[in-house]
């Protein structure tokens, strides 16, 4: 075999390998890694929430503690709950998130409200802010966005998802992950074909208990001019949590 039957043989054996990712990760494999590093088998977490309804007053703010606890369920899938701590008349409101639905508790009231798949897309009663509760809600990016990579470089991949399912209020999403840590740095958030409607910055990654993740989050809304700011401040992972944790059942009393 001459060379130049060489050179076409190696070409056509390119072409081959070329959808099995020789020259780098695929989509699927890339958003795999994001939601694997950012699972574990349980985590609590200590955070405050900073809603600023007009970011041309950063001065005029409101100030929320919460505590999350997440798990992954033997039948249930991904469970998480939220549980406001501050100020005192939200204390002890609730989100719970599971793969059979969404709820939300209101101790004021004793009312607990089934959130409907529009609902989710809303922003918290009682505490408004840019993440609604579909963005404080458990899943992976794998199970709720089929992605494709639009572009790499030495630090980022940009990928594009669409939803894979009705359940999901955005029409797409643009994500920007570092390839050092697969810790999403960029999130878009579209509504619309043009503009996002909601831009999720992370500002700071950090160390918890050995692992690394996000430890401040941004979220703006430029229709609004609004901006949401989560900050992590504590964070544990594999401990034992009672199953009625996660169970509407314990609003019900």
């Amino acid at each position: 075999m001459n060379n130049k039957q060489n050179l076409i043989g190696i070409f056509f054996a390119v072409l081959v390998l070329l959808p099995f990712g020789i020259f780098g990760e695929s989509a699927e494999d890339i958003i795999a890694q994001v939601d694997r590093r950012q699972t574990s088998d349980s985590e609590i977490s200590e955070l405050s929430m900073t809603v600023i309804d007009d970011i041309s007053d950063m001065n005029n703010r409101k100030v929320f503690r919460l505590e999350s606890f997440s798990r992954k369920g033997e039948e249930d899938g991904e469970l998480s709950v939220f549980f406001f701590r501050e100020p005192r008349r939200l204390a002890g409101m609730a989100i719970l998130s599971r793969d059979d639905g969404q709820w939300v508790y209101f101790p004021s009231t004793g009312r607990v409200r089934l959130l409907s798949g529009a609902a989710k897309g809303g922003s918290i009663n009682g505490v408004g802010g840019d993440f609604s509760y579909e963005d404080l809600g458990t899943g992976n990016w794998g199970e709720d966005y089929n992605f494709s990579l639009i572009s790499s470089d030495e630090t980022l991949w940009k990928l594009e998802g669409i939803p894979s399912s009705d359940d999901v209020n955005y029409s797409r999403i643009i994500m920007e992950i570092h390839k050092n840590d697969y810790i999403p740095r960029r999130i878009e958030f579209y509504k619309g074909k043009i503009n996002p409607e909601k831009i999720m910055t992370i500002r700071e990654v950090s160390a918890f208990n050995g692992r690394m993740n996000p430890a401040v989050i941004e979220m703006d809304n430029p229709s609004k001019n609004s901006r949401t700011l989560i900050e992590i401040h504590k964070m544990e992972f594999d401990r034992p949590l009672n199953d009625n944790l996660f169970h509407p059942r314990q609003f019900y009393r």
